[in-house]
C-alpha cells in the first residue's frame, strides 16, 4: 500500500507482499482448492437451473 510519505513499491514487490499475505492467511487451511477463478462462459451459464415454485 502506498501513502504520501512512502516510496512507491515496484510491481514485483507488491506481488511478493500479496503472496506472503495469502500464504499467511491460508497456512492453516487444509485442502484449499480454487474451484473457479473466472466467470462462467455463456455456454456454462446455459446449464444452470433453478427450481422456483409456481405462484
Amino acid at each position: 500500500m502506498n501513502t504520501d510519505n512512502q516510496t512507491p513499491q515496484s510491481t514485483e514487490t507488491q506481488i511478493e507482499v500479496m503472496i506472503r499475505a495469502i500464504n499467511a492467511l491460508t497456512a492453516k487451511v487444509d485442502n484449499l482448492t480454487v474451484e473457479r477463478a473466472t466467470e462462467p462462459t455463456a455456454e456454462e451459464d446455459q446449464h444452470i437451473t433453478a427450481n422456483i415454485p409456481a405462484t
